[in-house]
């Protein structure tokens, strides 16, 4: 993006001209300041080979760097720059300078110590929004800055996007000249991003933008496109020229303006740019970004991913020269001073320089090694050049211990940058220092020259003689965290010394050594070293120490063993208890030691989650003791468990919360005395409602409607409750909206309906199940079914008046409903011009239950006319309704004049006859003002109720102002309403005309039939528990009179409630009264009662007898035995009793609760709850168990419910004898050859049956230096099975067995154990063999017996070896040879560790003709023994290690 000025670049030009690349690879530039590093170089510009700069970014901070050399690369310093993004740097001389890129315009006058941005610059290309990118000087006063051009052209006025900005003033002044106008037919060349520019001092310029060359001849007055580089407008990120010739090289980036789209790029040649068709197009891998050009046809190219390009032939061919390019690698240019002079820059930066040779190493040393064994080393060799060498490898100083192993050929050809490994092989057989030396050289094949390097090698096989007392040492049992000492001696047959040593557990709280430093070890005394071992948890540890010699680094290791024991205490942390529906409770809190050694429970307390003593918390939480009974202080041994008791009670909704401290002896925890906290958090949760009982009165409510009431209710509980309803028996009273559910302090609702179909009270009660208590909620239910039940007397008015004679009626109206009326209103319909009427009596009047109002009106005509018509009454109550009384009057002008006993004009005789009045009569006196002949009067309707019982004879003349007298009567013989008119037949005297008049007659016979439907209320048997009950006493009115009966309620004891005095009965209905019985009244038990109850009726007199009866009871229970004793019961073995429990009452009843106290031992079968029909009984398993003998005892409480609760108590005991039974085991004696298999057998003498054994472990005690064991088998019932097992020197022999075999073993006589193994030779030869211990898994007590058995070595001469070493490996010989060997045999070895082994092979006179020792690994190891080198004959085979003789046996070799 920069290129130098003519005159440099003429300069230049001569000098490249005459000259050849010589330098051979690219060296990266080290020596940068620390400001320099994480920096992405993006422009390298040197004036000459001294004055250099380099521009980039940085990833650690907001700031760009340049770079600045003033001696050719020796030394750099770092300026950093207010503009982070940093692409262009050039000067013109060492002092003055420009920068650029996105981040803008920088100027230095000081050789790039210090720059500052050219403002008005910046802020010219803001108002542009473009960004900057190349720049060039030509001068220090004429510089150039090129940006823009990836954007079209904007609309506005500022419509310039792609700009050459040059200032003639040294950067203060700044003119744009647009190139975005310039069109290049055929293409949208304003996707053009404009990169790089560059102006020669006669005025000739180039410029670089994405596919396309632009050219100016006047200093950049004006550009004209030159040319189109490639088919695509591809991102160039700068041009090169070379000076006086149209060569230009530019590279590529992608596929459009931006160098996006595609991960690749290039190099775009010409040697002719006039030429459009002279452009040569290479695609690499990457996108390229950087170029130089050293003639007209020789340039580099520079780009991503390692990719540094060559061509000599104007871009016909390219070279990768790449060599010395770190791996990852990205580059973004190139600049050379001369051909051998030139910089890459990137992510890092690299210089030209000279091929070398490059060797990883100088000298190997293979160091010390006590043993012959091979080491090999790889050195790698890099031939660092563009082109190919020769590598010569040839040895210095040659020794036979070393071999060179790779490369196959020491002198051969090596590509270019090829790196080569020299891989050598060191074989040391004797002891001493050894040296080897080898020369490299590599010749490149375009030089003159050979470089050289010299790689040394040396090593040294020592003797290591140093060895421990002990490899193992065993501290034997330590309580946990404590602490046992030991200390081990060194020997060594040369002074050595333990440099150092590693542990396999990097804590010293577990074990630690103590020892001089440097530890050295003499050949003259023991040297010592202390060990300590702290266990930290139970069980068996090792600890391994592996210590470093000063010999060749040899190691060797020691074993810590130790068993740490303690006990451990094992409880729940937490526990969340959950207690519903009852008030106590008791919770177990298992206790389990876990640990190896008894656990010791000093004292257990009762703490709040504060840790503080509550008296609160003490009075609802108790601890009872433990399950086991035995008390404080208790011991729990290793593996065993018991039991705490913890009761907690309390009577309401309630969170206890609170901490059981036990204070123990589990040394794994902090402090000496080691308590233990259980944490527990107890909710009692009981169901609890706001209100039990909802009482709903819904008052009156007209018969045919419906009245709905809504009650609220409140969970108190926590608790979710669920209701259930109980079956309604009718539809009078209905629940139609019930919750289902209510949540804690959730409010619901129940909404109730009553739908009285006839008149009277309603009563009913309806209980709720509330679960999951079971407790009730009872809704209790009144209401009364009303009517407007009204009598109206007379129901008709009917009569014949004279005209303009007012005459006032009186309407009565009596109320039987049970509820007050309001008659709001009457009216007369219709209402005629003739007539007046009108009321005397005020509206509204009030109708009191049971009583009667009069209404008076008064009627009057002027006309003769007959009035029909209605007296309407609006009646208003719970019920809505209106009456119409019919209104026939017939209004006459007349002489007549009819009068009954009173002297009252009646035109309208009523009478009511009730009960046992079934006869009336009545009088009527007719009088006349002029004379009439009465012809005739009779009944209109002949019916035998109407009767005239006096009448005069007619026909008879009546003078004027005199009467005649007439009787009726009426006699009912049904029930109902009667009406009849007496017609009277006149002539009139004055006129001799025959008139007719009527009297109307109303009667009605009515009387109460009152009927009792119940003569006896029986409330049945009950509890004084039991709710109230309700029963009705009905009655039945079939007459057509209400009546009214009164009850006698003096008589009844307090318990019968009745609360009425007096029940009216509508007719042809039926109604009740309610009684209610209240058991928890009654006193004494039992209680049969008997009481008549005498009721009187009023209207029609008569009496009747009702009798109440009850039978009060309660619930007994019967137990026989409540002292149940199991007598004697056996460990581990169940008992079982029947608990019959009787039930003695007339009720069936539940039991509903059953409750041990313990109940570790004691146990009861039953599911709950029990149903007991009233006289019967039933049977309770009741079962014993214990693991121990003692003497246990229980408490059973019992709780049995109908409605009462009735609770009982028995006591529970049983006695454990101690229990123990013995068994009797041998082993059989036997003997064997040293070096000869053999089996050792265990017997069953006395057998056990009782044992329920589990698993039995057993360890056999013999001398483990006389036998080997191979193999272990298991004889049960015959069958032989083979089972693993454990041996060591120190613990022996140990297995165990299952108990799918322990049981039938133990029961079975006989042989049960087989163990093969070899003999070794050891000195005493003989040994007792007996179980060290034989651990049956039982919950019995038992006794073992043993009778020893003897194993022996035979033909075993004592004194021929001594007892100075140890065992460390194991001998046998395959096949299992008897006398005769006549083909090659193996020697197998089993060696503990790394050892030594001797094999020595003696003929008859005692020579030794054959010697071999072995070097064993540790595990299994095999030697062939070589048959040709010893003939026929009879020879003696003895193996031992340097101090003990393992295998002593005869050979007879036959060949």
């Amino acid at each position: 993006m920069k290129r130098a000025p003519l005159l440099i670049l003429f300069f230049i030009f001569s000098f490249f001209a005459s000259s050849k690349v010589q330098a051979e690879y690219w060296r990266k530039i080290e020596n940068l300041p620390k400001e320099a590093r994480n920096v992405q170089w993006l422009d390298v510009f040197f004036l000459n080979s001294n004055y250099g700069w380099i521009c980039g970014r940085s990833y650690n901070d907001n700031f760009g760097r340049v770079l600045r050399t003033v001696n050719g690369g020796a030394t750099w310093q770092v300026s950093l720059v207010a503009g982070w993004f940093l692409e262009s740097v050039h000067f013109v001389d060492t002092q003055n300078g420009f920068c650029s890129g996105p981040s803008g315009v920088f100027k230095s006058t000081d050789g790039g110590v210090t720059w500052q941005p050219v403002s008005y610059l910046n802020s010219l290309v803001a108002s542009y929004s473009i960004d900057t990118w190349g720049c060039f000087m030509l001068n220090t006063d004429t510089i150039y800055v090129a940006g823009g051009g990836c954007l079209p052209p904007s609309t506005t006025s500022l419509d310039d996007h792609r700009i050459i900005w040059r200032s003639t003033d040294g950067g203060v002044n700044w003119t744009p000249t647009s190139l975005s106008n310039i069109p290049l037919e055929g293409s949208t060349d304003y996707f053009s991003g404009l990169t790089d520019v560059m102006v020669y001092p006669n005025g000739l310029g180039y410029a670089s933008s994405s596919g396309l060359i632009w050219k100016t001849n006047n200093f950049g007055d004006t550009w004209e496109l030159a040319s189109r580089s490639g088919q695509n407008l591809s991102w160039q990120e700068e041009i090169t020229n070379y000076p006086g010739t149209n060569s230009v090289l530019v590279p590529f980036s992608g596929i459009d303006c931006a160098g996006g789209l595609v991960n690749v790029g290039g190099m775009r040649f010409s040697t002719d740019i006039t030429n459009p068709m002279g452009w040569r197009e290479t695609v690499t891998s990457g996108p390229m970004y950087g170029s130089f050009l050293l003639g007209p046809a020789e340039g580099w190219a520079c780009g991503t991913g390692r990719g540094i390009f060559y061509t000599n032939d104007g871009g016909i061919s390219w070279a990768l020269k790449n060599c010395g390019i770190q791996a990852g690698d990205n580059l973004d240019d190139i600049f050379f001073i001369t051909p051998e002079n030139g910089w890459v820059v990137g992510d890092n930066i690299y210089r030209l320089a000279p091929s070398e040779l490059f060797v990883s190493k100088d000298t190997v040393d293979f160091g010390d090694s006590c043993t012959a064994q091979n080491l090999y080393d790889t050195l790698f060799v890099q031939n660092m050049n563009f082109n190919r060498s020769i590598l010569d490898i040839s040895i210095l100083q040659n020794s036979p211990y070393f071999t060179i192993l790779a490369p196959e050929y020491l002198y051969f050809p090596v590509p270019a940058c090829h790196v080569t490994r020299i891989i050598v092989k060191y074989s040391p057989k004797s002891f001493g220092e050894h040296n080897f030396s080898i020369v490299v050289k590599m010749t490149p094949d375009n030089e003159n020259i050979t470089h050289s390097d010299t790689v040394f090698y040396k090593g040294a096989l020592k003797e290591f003689t140093a060895w421990a007392e002990q490899d193992t040492i065993d501290f034997g049992d330590v309580p946990v965290k404590t602490s046992r000492y030991r200390n081990l001696n060194w020997y060594s047959k040369e002074t050595d010394t333990i440099l150092k040593y590693r542990c396999s557990v990097n804590n010293l709280n577990i074990t630690d050594v103590t020892m001089k430093k440097p530890f050295v070890i003499t050949n003259d005394e023991a040297s010592s070293m202390q060990f300590k071992i702290s266990p930290q948890d139970t069980g068996v540890t090792y600890v391994s120490y592996t210590f470093i010699f000063s010999t060749c680094d040899e190691e060797r290791t020691v074993v810590l063993k130790v068993r740490g024991i303690s006990p451990i205490i094992n409880t729940n942390d937490y526990e969340d208890i959950s207690i519903s529906c009852i008030n106590d409770t008791t919770i177990k809190i298992p206790i389990y030691n876990s640990g190896n050694a008894s656990l010791e429970i000093y004292s257990i307390n009762l703490v709040d989650s504060a840790g503080l003593f509550s008296q609160d918390l003490a009075s609802k939480a108790h601890i009872l003791g433990f399950t086991s009974q035995k008390t404080l202080p208790l011991s729990i041994e290793a593996l065993k468990s018991d039991t705490l008791l913890l009761r907690l009670t309390s009577t309401e909704i309630d969170t206890l919360k609170g901490n059981i401290v036990i204070v123990n002896n589990d040394n794994k925890r902090p402090s000496s005395i080691h308590p233990n906290t259980v944490k527990f958090t107890a909710i009692f949760y009981k169901t609890l409602l706001d209100k039990d009982t909802i009482n709903i009165d819904f008052g009156n409510v007209c018969v045919g409607s419906s009245a709905l009431e809504t009650r609220e209710l409140t969970n108190l509980s926590n608790l979710t409750v669920s209701f259930k309803n109980v079956k309604q028996e009718n539809n009078i009273f209905e629940i139609i909206e019930a919750p289902k559910n209510a949540n804690f302090k959730q409010k619901v609702h129940y909404k109730v309906r009553f739908s009285p179909n006839k008149i009277g009270r309603f009563n009913d009660t309806i209980e709720v199940d509330v679960s999951p208590c079971n407790t009730k909620l009872v809704l209790i239910l009144k209401g009364c079914g009303v009517l407007n039940n009204v009598e109206i007397e007379p129901e008709k008015i009917t009569d014949k008046l004279n005209i303009n004679i007012a005459k006032n009626y009186e309407v009565a109206v009596k109320s039987n409903s049970i509820q007050d009326i309001k008659i709001s209103e009457a009216k007369i319909v219709p209402i005629l011009p003739e007539t007046e009427i009108s009321f005397i009596t005020d509206f509204p009047l009030n109708l009191i239950s049971k009583h009667t109002e009069k209404i008076e009106l008064t009627i009057e005509s002027n006309s003769e006319i007959h009035y029909s018509g209605n007296l309407i009454l609006y009646l208003e109550s719970e019920c809505l309704d209106t009456i119409y009384v019919p209104i026939d009057i017939e209004f006459i002008n007349n002489n007549l004049e009819y009068t009954d006993t009173k002297g009252d004009i009646a035109y309208k005789f009523n009478h009511n006859l009730t009960c046992e009045n079934t006869k009336s009569y009545d009088t009527i006196f007719v009088s006349n003002t002029q004379a009439y002949t009465f012809e005739e009067v009779k009944f209109d309707k002949n019916t035998p109720e109407y009767n005239i019982i006096s009448l005069p004879n007619l026909p008879m003349k009546v003078e004027a102002e005199s009467k005649i007298q007439i009787v009726t009567s009426f006699e009912a013989k049904f029930e109902g309403n009667f009406s009849n008119s007496l017609i009277f037949k006149m002539l009139d005297s004055a006129t001799q005309e025959t008139r007719f008049d009527t009297i109307y007659f109303h009667n009605e016979y009515r009387r109460s039939n009152i009927t009792l439907l119940d003569t006896i209320l029986d409330f049945g048997l009950v509890e004084t528990c039991d709710l109230p009950k309700t029963l009705y006493i009905r009655f039945r009115n079939s007459g057509t009179l209400s009546d009214t009966l009164y009850f006698d309620r003096d008589v009844l004891p307090n318990y019968y409630k009745i609360n009425v005095n007096s029940l009216t009965i509508l007719p042809e209905t039926k109604d009740s009264v309610e009684v209610q019985f209240y058991p928890e009244l009654v006193e004494s038990l039992p209680n049969k009662s008997f009481i008549p109850l005498k009721i009187r009726s009023t209207v029609c007199p008569k009496n009747f007898t009702t009798n109440i009866k009850s039978h009060t009871n309660s619930i007994e229970l019967k137990i026989e035995n409540k002292n149940l004793d199991f007598g004697e019961v056996w460990i581990n073995t169940k008992e079982t009793i029947d608990l019959e429990i009787q039930n003695t009452s007339l009720f069936d009843i539940e039991i509903v609760e059953i409750k041990l106290e313990p109940d570790n031992n004691f146990s009861i079968d039953a599911t709950l709850p029990l149903a007991i029909k009233s006289q019967s009984s039933i049977k309770i398993p009741v079962s014993f168990i214990a693991d121990k003998s003692d003497f246990y005892t229980a408490k059973v409480f019992l709780s049995a419910k109908r409605s009462c609760n009735l609770n009982d108590t028995l006591n529970l005991a049983a006695s454990v004898p101690v229990e123990k039974y013995f068994a009797t085991l041998k082993f059989d004696s036997t003997s064997a050859l040293p070096g000869k298999h053999t089996t050792i057998s265990a017997f069953i003498v006395s057998p056990v049956t009782e044992l329920l054994a589990k698993e039995i472990n057993f360890t056999i005690d013999m001398n483990n230096y006389l036998f080997f064991p191979k193999k272990m088998f298991l004889i049960d019932k015959n069958i032989k099975e083979e089972i693993e097992f454990n041996f060591s020197l120190a613990d022996g022999i140990s297995s165990k067995i299952s108990e799918e075999h322990a049981n039938s073993i133990l029961s079975t006589k006989g042989k049960f154990l087989e163990i093969e193994g070899l003999a070794l030779l050891y000195n005493p030869n003989s040994t007792k063999i007996s179980f060290k211990n034989f651990d049956i898994t039982t919950d019995k007590l038992y006794e073992i017996t043993q009778e020893n058995g003897e194993f022996k070595l035979s033909d075993y001469c004592g004194n021929s070896v001594g007892l100075y070493g140890r065992i460390n490996f194991l001998a046998e010989i395959t096949p299992n040879y008897s006398n005769v060997i006549s083909d090659n045999f193996d020697i197998n070895f089993s060696a503990t560790q790394n050892s030594f082994v001797n094999i020595k092979i003696m003929d008859l006179t005692g020579k030794c003709v054959f010697f071999k020792t072995l070097s064993l690994k540790k595990g299994e190891n095999n030697f062939t023994f070589p048959m040709d080198k010893i003939s026929t004959g009879t020879y003696n085979l003895q193996i031992n290690n340097a101090f003990y003789l393992i295998v002593s046996d005869k050979l007879l070799i036959v060949k």
